[in-house]
């Protein structure tokens, strides 16, 4: 039968939990649809008698036992459907505290796809009050330690493209420049420091993997005085504990700082800078790499007193494709803006008047768009450690909105600053966090939303810096009951 949004009246799908237009939850119906693929494996049924086996006692029919077991099938399957719905209605995100109602059922389905060597989607976070130990969410919510807290603080973790490594900066002390890559074989469970052959680097500037076992960071002997420094480009090989200084067509080594990567590690874009005499002004460049032939083009260029702080084109992000480049021009204030530009230099959009820049990531599946946000509105200020009276916007800029492309926003979160973003490999579903203010020293709680906005639910506290993959995690335990985390988030 034909089902409406409650929300906003839009016809949705039969087996949809969430509205496509709104993201409003949407009630299961009478006849409740079977589990979404990726929502968890049913309850097995028992496979029928052998037909050789002998017929009942007294003749009778096995048509009421298959009856029976079929009824008992559907009330889990109906039982779960309700129990799902109500963790998406009865849990406002926005507010910050996540209701977990007790489940009207419980099954223990097989065990997680990831235990038996299928890659599943899984989120990666920095866990904990200090944000020091790394923790595994998998499929249905649940949850595994890879390295446990050692009181320093873990910052930037990302996946290789294979999904079998997770890279991060170690840092020495809360929000210390000084900092140590690491990469943990998530199989193995082994983390181990990058190696920069005869360097060792004391700060990381960025980094970015180029394949499924490289990495190129910017790294820096010493913590420069001034941050707004090139550091010298490695490309490290994290299987054969090598490195070697990133060069260019003519073989001189590259420099500069916060690298990114197109999703086949084929282009490869950074920022560098170029003092302008004693005067304390230096030219910022935002570069694009082909890392295979090593040729080097300008994508855009501007002034920049090195000794204030604020950037022309921070912390730079390559589209999945290689075509397109994220960018934030920061000032010495809150203020900032947004500006996407192609690899050729031209702007694709530009949107400002915002402050306090977050995070943003692209939609890994090719669509051009990329969530951002704005952590608090024009106008306002942010002193801390109270969170900001007005909602902070949550944006995604999508080429295909009315023709043209346009800033959309998806999302009004109560709470914040915001910070980080990463989205679902499909592209249906984002995760992001908010600095909460439980202690003195602000930590991160995981949001996830769907990725055309709507309802934001609170999937764990003290969960920062969240990164998301296609990756085989044995050290997952087995889905054993419904959890407040949507299925296949």
């Amino acid at each position: 039968m034909a089902r409406s949004c409650p929300s906003c009246g839009k016809s949705v799908d039969d087996d949809a939990a969430f509205c496509s237009s709104c993201g409003a939850a949407v009630p299961p119906a009478d006849t409740p649809p079977a589990p979404p693929p990726g929502a968890g494996t049913p309850p097995p049924i028992p496979p029928p008698a052998p037909t050789d086996a002998p017929p009942p006692a007294g003749g009778a029919s096995r048509r009421p036992l298959i009856v029976v077991i079929v009824v008992l099938a559907v009330v889990v399957v109906a039982a779960l459907a309700v129990a799902a719905y109500f963790l998406f209605v009865r849990d406002n995100g926005d507010s910050g505290n996540a209701t977990n109602p007790s489940p009207t059922a419980s099954v223990s389905p097989s065990p997680s796809p990831s235990a038996s060597g299928t890659p599943m989607s899984v989120i990666v976070v920095a866990s904990g009050p200090k944000e020091d130990a790394l923790t595994v969410i998998g499929f249905m919510g649940e949850k595994a330690t890879l390295v446990p807290g050692d009181g320093k603080q873990l910052t930037d973790l990302q996946w290789s493209p294979d999904g079998r490594r997770v890279a991060y900066l170690k840092h020495d002390s809360y929000s210390s420049w000084e900092t140590t890559l690491m990469t943990l074989d998530v199989a193995a469970g082994q983390a181990t420091a990058v190696s920069f052959g005869d360097m060792a680097p004391q700060m990381i500037y960025g980094f970015a993997w180029v394949s499924p076992t490289e990495l190129v960071a910017a790294a820096y002997p010493t913590v420069p005085e001034v941050i707004k420094s090139n550091g010298t480009l490695y490309r490290c090989d994290v299987a054969a504990n090598t490195a070697e200084p990133l060069k260019d067509s003519s073989g001189k080594p590259l420099s500069g700082q916060q690298p990114s990567a197109s999703a086949d590690g084929a282009k490869l874009t950074f920022v560098s800078f170029t003092p302008k005499g004693s005067s304390g002004v230096a030219t910022e460049t935002l570069e694009l790499l082909d890392v295979a032939s090593g040729q080097v083009s300008k994508v855009a260029s501007a002034e920049n007193e090195v000794r204030i702080e604020g950037y022309n084109f921070n912390a730079p992000l390559l589209s999945p494709d290689g075509t397109q480049i994220f960018t934030e021009h920061t000032g010495s204030d809150p203020g900032f803006e947004v500006t996407i530009f192609n690899t050729d230099g031209s702007t694709v959009a530009t949107l400002p008047g915002l402050s306090w820049p977050t995070g943003a990531a692209w939609d890994p599946t090719g669509s051009g768009r990329v969530i951002f946000g704005s952590t608090v509105p024009e106008g306002d200020e942010f002193s801390g450690p109270a969170p900001p009276k007005k909602p902070v916007l949550i944006r995604v800029w999508d080429p295909r909105a009315a023709g043209t492309g346009e800033f959309v926003v998806v999302h009004a979160q109560k709470r914040g600053p915001l910070h980080n973003f990463a989205w679902s490999p499909d592209g249906e579903s984002v995760v992001y966090t908010t600095w909460s203010f439980r202690r003195d020293t602000p930590g991160d709680d995981l949001f996830f939303m769907k990725s055309g906005g709507g309802r934001a639910v609170l999937a764990m506290k003290d969960a920062g810096f969240p990164a998301r993959a296609m990756a085989v995690v044995p050290q997952l335990p087995a889905y054993t009951s419904p959890t407040p985390i949507p299925p296949a988030y």
